[in-house]
């Protein structure tokens, strides 16, 4: 069965070589996107639930913007490099 995007808990090889290119911009137009940002950069993670109160929330991720765009420069060229030379990136999830 083949599946899209990253697997949280599991294994997901991205090795075809159009795959490898779509996964190189997309990090691109991360890095782009994130350039325009404020600092800290802050988004919307998980929906949490307060254990006492029973109280649903959404988790909120702060960012250093420098940090986490060197941190996309980082990916963007491990992609750029297993694209060029037919290598594969390997995720192990979160």
């Amino acid at each position: 069965m083949r599946c899209s995007g990253l697997n949280n808990y599991g294994i997901t090889v991205i090795e075809e070589q159009d795959v490898l290119l779509k996964f190189h911009q997309l990090i691109r137009a991360w890095i782009e996107l994130f350039s325009h940002a404020t600092d800290p950069i802050v988004l919307t993670g998980s929906y949490c639930f307060d254990g006492e109160e029973r109280k649903g929330y959404y988790e909120k991720l702060v960012y250093n913007k420098v940090e986490l765009i060197n941190e996309l420069h980082k990916v963007e060229n491990m992609a750029k490099y297993a694209e060029v030379h037919g290598k594969c990136i390997v995720h192990f999830g979160i």
